[in-house]
C-alpha cells in the first residue's frame, strides 16, 4: 500500500519484522554498566586498555628483574648515586673512613714490628750486663792468682763486642737504636779516642695513634747506652761514662788487678743494668699504646664494614625472593596477554 507521497509504508501487521538489530542486545555492547540516578549509563572498556595495562605491568616486572640481576651479580644495592642520594653520601664517607682505618692499621703494624724487634736486643743487653757485673765481682776476689784474671778480662771483652753488635741491630736497613737517623749504625769505633761513639740522635720516631696524637716507636740509643744527649746530660747521671766505656774500664781493671777501681765499676754496671731494664719498660709502654690504637682501628674497620654491608651491599636472600616473585608476576602477565589476544574482537563477531 502506498502513501500519499507515493512511498510505500512499512508493514505493520503481526509477524512482520522491524529494523534489524545485532545479535547482542544494546545491553551487551558494554563490558560494564554503571547505574546512577533514574537512568542507566553504559561504559565500554576495549581490549586495547587491558593490553596497555598488562604491557605496563610486563615492563615494570622486567625492569625489576633486570635491576635485581645486576644487584646479585655485583653484590651492590646501588648502581648509581641517583638511586638513593642520601645512602650514596653515607657510602662515600664510609669508604673514606674505611680506607683511613686500614691505612692506620698498616702504619701501626709496621711501628709495632719495630718495637718488638728492639725488645729482644734490650733483653740480651740486660742479661749480658748482669753477667759482666758477676765477672767483675769475681775479679775482686783476692784468692785468684794473676793468671786467672786474664780469662775473666777476655769474657768482658767478648761481652763488649756482643753488646756493640746488639746496639747496631737493624730491621730492613733501619737501625733500631739510632733515633731518627736510622740509616747508619749508631755505635761506631773512634780510632782517635779509642772509644765507642754514638752516631745517632736522641729523637723518637712517632706513629699516629689518634687524630692529633702520636706515640713513640723506638728508644734512642743515647738513653739505652748512657751517652750524652743533645742537652749535655746522661740518663744515668751518677755514671759519667757510656756503657761501652765502662766495660772497657772493667776489662783493663781486671787485667791490671786494680780492685779498688773495679769495685766502683761493678757498681756502675749495676746502675747501667737498671737503666736498661727501665728503658725496656718504657718501650713496653710504647708497645701497649700502639697495640691499643691498632685494636681501636680494627674495631673501627669492623663498624664501618657493617655499615657498608647494611647500606651498600645487597641482601642475597631477599633479592632472590624478590626475583622469584617478579618472575611469577611476569609469567602471569604474559599468560593474561595471551588469553586476551585469543579473544575475538567485536568486528570479528559482526562478520
Amino acid at each position: 500500500m502506498r502513501s500519499r507521497g507515493g512511498s510505500r509504508a512499512a508493514p505493520t501487521t503481526t509477524g512482520q519484522m522491524g529494523p534489524r538489530t545485532p545479535p547482542f542486545g544494546p545491553s551487551n555492547r558494554g563490558a560494564d554498566t554503571c547505574h546512577g540516578g533514574s537512568g542507566t549509563r553504559k561504559m565500554r572498556i576495549s581490549n586495547r586498555a587491558y593490553l596497555d595495562a598488562l604491557q605496563r605491568g610486563l615492563v615494570k616486572a622486567a625492569e625489576g628483574m633486570q635491576r635485581l640481576s645486576v644487584q646479585l651479580s655485583s653484590s651492590r644495592r646501588l648502581q648509581r648515586p641517583s638511586e638513593d642520594p642520601v645512602a650514596a653520601g653515607v657510602i662515600l664517607r664510609a669508604h673514606t673512613d674505611l680506607h683511613h682505618f686500614k691505612q692506620q692499621q698498616e702504619t701501626l703494624a709496621a711501628a709495632l714490628n719495630r718495637v718488638y724487634a728492639a725488645d729482644s736486643p734490650l733483653g740480651q743487653i740486660s742479661q749480658q750486663l748482669v753477667e759482666a757485673k758477676n765477672i767483675a765481682l769475681q775479679g775482686l776476689s783476692s784468692s785468684l792468682p794473676p793468671d786467672a784474671l786474664q780469662p775473666l778480662a777476655n769474657q768482658i771483652q767478648g761481652i763488649l763486642e756482643y753488646l756493640v753488635d746488639e746496639a747496631n741491630k737493624s730491621v730492613i736497613g733501619r737501625y733500631l737504636f739510632a733515633g731518627t737517623e736510622d740509616n747508619a749504625a749508631p755505635v761506631v769505633w773512634d780510632p782517635v779516642t779509642e772509644q765507642y761513639q754514638y752516631a745517632g740522635n736522641d729523637s723518637y720516631q712517632l706513629a699516629p695513634v689518634a687524630p692529633g696524637r702520636t706515640a713513640p716507636t723506638n728508644i734512642p740509643g743515647v738513653y739505652v747506652f748512657n751517652f750524652v744527649d743533645s742537652e749535655g746530660n746522661r740518663v744515668v747521671p751518677e755514671v759519667d761514662a757510656d756503657l761501652f766505656t765502662v766495660l772497657q774500664q772493667a776489662e783493663q781493671q781486671i787485667r791490671s788487678g786494680d780492685t779498688d777501681a773495679l769495685r766502683e765499676t761493678a757498681e756502675q754496671l749495676d746502675a747501667l743494668h737498671s737503666n736498661v731494664v727501665t728503658q725496656r719498660g718504657i718501650l713496653g709502654g710504647h708497645a701497649l699504646r700502639l697495640e691499643t690504637a691498632q685494636n681501636a682501628a680494627a674495631d673501627g674497620e669492623i663498624t664501618i664494614s657493617q655499615l657498608l654491608a647494611s647500606t651498600e651491599e645487597v641482601d642475597i636472600v631477599e633479592a632472590i625472593l624478590k626475583m622469584q616473585r617478579l618472575e611469577l608476576t611476569y609469567q602471569a602477565a604474559l599468560a593474561a596477554v595471551g588469553k586476551i589476544a585469543s579473544l575475538p574482537t567485536i568486528f570479528q563477531v559482526w562478520q
